[in-house]
């Protein structure tokens, strides 16, 4: 700022066309000078913005990654919890002293427990997958079975049922059944 009024006195008492040239080159600079500045104030505002929105953002991306890591820990929590819950359950099942025994829709064997191998000799290993009723029952009530089996899976309820099963040896075993 000092420049400019030095340029103007030279301009303003200039007897020559090189006091002239000077005070115009003078004031030429400081134009260019206050050009820059301006343009250097106006980068700097944009920079400091930019730091700014890069500063929310990263924030914003803290708390998203905060936010993603504690919903993964409740899910692996939930899961951890759900497996336990299903360990007991079949721990249950495994050392009850009844039988359980589960089919899929066309009635071939699922999973049993450990007390359903113990009567009848077979491992699930065996007959994982095998029809139920053409398995384990007498041939005499195979057909009667089926007819209560297609009543249970349409959600028909049947009432006590006493069947024959065959085990492996076979012993024939009587039950009682509800569905």
């Amino acid at each position: 700022l000092i420049c400019l009024p030095i340029a103007i006195v030279v301009l303003l008492q200039a007897h020559s066309a090189l006091d002239w040239a000077f005070g115009t080159i003078t004031l030429v600079f400081l134009a260019a000078m206050f050009t820059g500045a301006r343009h250097m104030h106006d980068s700097l505002d944009v920079s400091i913005h930019l730091s700014l929105e890069q500063r929310h953002l990263a924030e914003e991306m803290e708390r998203a990654r905060r936010a993603a890591e504690s919903a993964l820990a409740e899910r692996k929590e939930f899961e951890e919890t759900l497996r336990s819950e299903r360990d007991f359950a079949a721990g249950l099942i495994d050392i009850a002293p009844t039988i359980v025994l589960l089919l899929d829709p066309e009635g071939r064997v699922v999973r049993f427990n450990h007390y359903l191998e113990k009567l009848t000799g077979y491992r699930l290993e065996e007959v994982k997958g095998a029809e139920w009723i053409s398995t384990f029952l007498l041939d005499s009530e195979q057909k009667s079975m089926r007819t209560l089996f297609g009543l249970a899976i349409s959600d028909i309820r049947t009432h006590a049922n006493i069947n024959t099963l065959v085990a492996r040896d076979g012993r024939k075993i009587m039950v009682e059944w509800y569905d």
